[in-house]
């Protein structure tokens, strides 16, 4: 039975590590930065790291708002989706994930996209 890509990409640690990194690429990057400005960060990686577990078949809960919810008032455009799809990227190929993975996992953020946009589905 092939395993999930939450166990191939190294399971919690990875998950832990890489959204940390992921969040401080984008924190750094001038074309979203600002999105993050009165939010507990603390709060925001947990979210960030139960959500991805859930998203590649891993054991964490998620329990927050729907993307669509939960974006809705930052007005996001495509600028800002695609940043975080080339932030996401390039934390994973630093973190020696093969190409195949990176498809995954930007392939599975990409399906949120109409949500967080805020666009009909």
């Amino acid at each position: 039975m092939a395993s999930s890509l939450y166990d191939r990409l190294g399971g919690e640690a990875f998950v832990d590590v890489a959204v940390d990194r992921l969040y401080q690429k984008l924190l750094d990057d001038p074309r979203v930065n600002y999105l993050f400005k009165g939010f507990s960060l603390d709060r925001l990686l947990a979210k960030q790291k139960a959500f991805l577990s859930v998203m590649f078949d891993g054991p964490r809960q998620y329990n927050g708002r729907d993307m669509r919810l939960a974006h809705a008032h930052l007005h996001l455009h495509e600028v800002h989706f695609d940043a975080l799809l080339e932030q996401l990227a390039e934390t994973l190929f630093e973190l020696g994930v093969g190409v195949q993975e990176i498809a995954e996992v930007t392939g599975i953020a990409s399906s949120f996209k109409d949500d967080v946009l805020h666009r009909p589905g």
